[in-house]
This record gives structure tokens, sequence and C-alpha cells, in this order.
């Protein structure tokens, strides 16, 4: 090798990319003599490295316009696609071995301080790699993106998933050229990803999204649910593969303004009547539905309305037995309903407990119209004074005392007049007392005794303990 001329060097190394480019097979010794002669052509005229940059870029070039014509030749959308992926990463792998070979005028570069397009750092690989779009991938890049679109609209009607992998190389492709590692700045400032593709991917995404709302109308309010829910997962599946990661959240909250938000707004509509028939099923649906869009808050004042409503007409009822055990028994299967309901079909959301806390409240709070039309106050807390004194006498055993107090205590809590509880509950408790006389066994008023001063004010339990 060191026998060679300048120009029978430079001949070599123009055979040697030619070899490189074409994916031609050579050994690691061929490799290692061609660095070698590279380092001595380049050293000895300061003039050579530029010429060998120069030669590097021009077998490139013609490299890339040969491939360029071959794209013409090719009638398939999908083998057309497969074209460019297969030929991006045989070029990719050139190019690295390009960037080995020719080493020498990277450190040649940085040393004389001479930049390449802008880039001090590996100009020969990024170089040749901003040339794939340059000077090859561009001029095609719309029929790309638009032949990749038309993939993902199959997939999205047909659900036919032989293609992702197709798309997501095509999306990987694109988003290459936003690796600062790969391609020169001036490239990575053109913003080819976004303004190419994911410009592209959300005006099709945005054009499916409002096609599904109108089509969606047309279910029935269990396959509406059903479909929202699928078709969900599947644009946060296809988002992982096809949207680059660091954008990924941004799709997100496209989807969730787009698709969900739209179909929550229908959920909440039809969510009054799924809670009369209490359609459980699809009651859990809307609650994934409106948590995926973030509209629980929304649906809570229907939620609100129909637990007052229903609270409502038990209060009505219950006004025309007014017996206390019989009062609070209703009232506590009502209070033990809803937040069954709440823990079954939404997920113990804390904002379903708010809401039915506020109904409950001004339910169990509020005066009644009679017949006359005069108004009647229901006495919660003078019945659940009562209800405690017979459940305190016919309890048998601690757990089952203690379930029914737990019961008592929720009720208590949402009671606005509590001193009409307290004056009618210490009441009870004297004329119990009188009653069980000094011999009586008083372990279960111990249990009630103990619950109080956890559960009730200081002074109040004080009073009891009088």
């Amino acid at each position: 090798m060191n026998l060679q001329t300048p120009s029978q060097m430079f001949q070599t190394l123009s055979s040697f990319c030619d070899t490189i480019l074409s994916n031609q097979p050579y050994d690691s010794k061929t490799h290692m003599d061609m660095y070698s002669t590279s380092i001595l052509y380049s050293q000895q005229s300061q003039g050579n490295a530029q010429k060998l940059f120069q030669l590097i870029h021009q077998k490139c070039v013609m490299k890339l316009k040969i491939l360029l014509k071959e794209t013409q030749k090719i009638n398939s959308k999908i083998d057309f696609l497969r074209f460019y992926i297969t030929n991006y990463k045989l070029y990719f792998i050139a190019c690295q071995k390009i960037s080995h070979v020719f080493s020498y005028l990277d450190r040649f570069f940085i040393k004389q301080q001479k930049a390449i397009n802008g880039e001090y750092s590996e100009p020969v690989f990024k170089h040749c790699m901003s040339l794939f779009w340059c000077d090859f991938l561009r001029a095609n890049s719309t029929s790309i993106v638009k032949s990749t679109m038309n993939l993902l609209l199959a997939e999205r009607i047909d659900n036919n998933t032989q293609n992702r992998e197709l798309i997501n190389g095509i999306m990987s492709l694109f988003l290459s050229f936003s690796n600062s590692e790969i391609v020169t700045i001036s490239l990575i400032n053109l913003n080819i990803y976004d303004s190419y593709y994911q410009s592209e991917y959300i005006k099709a995404a945005e054009s499916y999204y409002e096609d599904l709302n109108n089509y969606f109308k047309n279910y029935g309010i269990t396959e509406f649910l059903e479909k929202t829910i699928e078709i969900t997962e599947l644009e946060r599946q296809r988002s992982q593969l096809y949207v680059a990661a660091n954008v990924q959240r941004e799709f997100g909250e496209f989807l969730q303004k787009r698709f969900i938000s739209e179909q929550c707004n229908f959920i909440i509509e039809k969510m009054e009547s799924l809670l009369k028939t209490r359609e459980k099923s699809d009651l859990k649906k809307c609650f994934t539905v409106l948590k995926d869009g973030e509209q629980i808050d929304s649906a809570i004042s229907v939620f609100e309305k129909y637990c007052k409503e229903i609270g409502m007409e038990k209060v009505k009822y219950i006004m025309s037995i007014q017996q206390a055990f019989e009062v609070i028994k209703i009232i506590i299967e009502y209070y033990e309903d809803i937040i069954n309901l709440i823990q079954e079909c939404f997920g113990n959301h804390p904002s379903f407990n708010a809401g039915f806390g506020r109904a409950f409240r001004e339910v169990i709070n509020s005066n009644v119209k009679i017949a006359n039309g005069e108004e009647m106050e229901i006495l919660i807390p003078e019945y659940l004074a009562k209800y405690s004194d017979i459940i305190v006498k016919k309890c048998v055993g601690v757990d089952e005392l203690n379930n029914k107090l737990d019961q008592i205590f929720c009720i208590y809590d949402f009671i606005e007049n509590k001193d009409i509880f307290e004056n009618y509950y210490i009441k009870t408790i004297a004329k119990r007392m009188l009653l069980r006389g000094n011999n009586e066994d008083l372990s279960q008023e111990n249990i009630v005794f103990d619950r109080h001063r956890v559960k009730f004010s200081s002074s109040f339990s004080y009073k009891i303990q009088k």
C-alpha cells in the first residue's frame, strides 16, 4: 500500500467506496488496509482530505440517484415503502463503514476547525446520512407519507395489523432525521418528522375520529360504550408504534380532546337513564370512558341529581310510616345501596362519593311537602336516636353490634341538627339504664360507650357517661 502514488491511493479508495455502497462483502484486513490508506493519503497534503470528502459525497449522491430511479419501477405501494425502509438500513450500515474507514477525516476537520455543514463532530457520517434525505427520500416524501396513512386507515377500518411493522418502519425512518447523532444540525432544524409525518398522522387521526363520532351515534348505548373503549385502546396501541416516544403524551391529549371527550358528552346525556335502570355493566363502561376523557366531574351533577331523586322518593315513603326503626332502616338501605353502586360501578371514585354525600345530606335534612302543601320535618335525628336504642337492646354479639353502630355513625355524620340527636340519645340511654338495673350485664353498654368516645365530641361523651 505504501508503494502507491497519491493518484493510485485515491483510485483505490474510490473503488472501495463503491464496494461499500454496493453492499459487497469484504474482509477485515481489506477494511484496515483502506483505513490506513485514507490516513496516509490525507496526510500527504491538506487538500487531500477535502478531495476525499468530496469523493465520498459524490459517491453517496450517485448511489442515491440510482436508488431514486429504481423507485419509478415499483408499482406496489407496499413494495414502494419497503424499498425505502430496506435501503435506509443498508445505506445506514454503509455510512457507518465509510465513517470508520475515513475516520481520519473527522479528526482532520476538528483539528483544522473546519466545519462541514456546521458540524465538527463526525461530519463524514452525518453528512452522508443527511444526503439520504436531500437526494433520495425528500423527492417522494409526500407520496411515502400518503401511502403510509392509507395503510393506517385500512388498519383502523378493518383492524388488519399485518402492516404494523411497515408503518412503524416509515415512522422510524422520518424520525431518524431528528436525531442529532445521525444527521446534521441544518437537517434537524427542518423538523422533517413533525412537518412531513407527524402533521399528516394528526390530520388522518382527526378525520378518523370525526367520522367515528358521527357513526357511533347510530349505536345503542351498550355497543357505543364497547366500541369507544375498544377504539381508545387501539389508538393508544397505535400511538406507541406509530408516534415518536417524546410526543406520545401530546398525542394522548389529542386523542382525549378530539375523540374521548366527544364520546363523554354523549355518555353523560345517557347516564341518567342507565342509573335509573341500574345497567351496571354499562355504568362500569361509562366510568372507564369518563375517566379516560377526564370528564368525571362533568358527570357528577347527573349522578348527584339521581341520588337526590331516589332519596326524596324514599323520604316521601317513610313519612307514611313514622316508625323510627323502619324509617332508619330504609335510610340505611338507601345509603348502602348507593355506596355499593359507587364501589361496584365507579371504582369508589372520590368525586362520586362526594356527590352522593351532598345529595344524601340534603335528603335527610330536608323538609317534605305533605298533601295540604305544608312542609313537614322528617325527624331523622330523633328517629336515629330511637333506632340506636332499639339496636343496643336487640343486638346479639359484639360483631353485630359494631356493624350496626357503624351504620348509625355513617348516618350521624350527615345530620345537621346533631343537638336534637344528642338530646334524644341521652334520654334513651337514661331510660335504658334504669330498666336494666344494677345487676344486669353492661358489657354491651361499655362497647357502645367506647365507640362513643371515639366518634362523638368529648362534651357529648361526658354527658353519656354521666
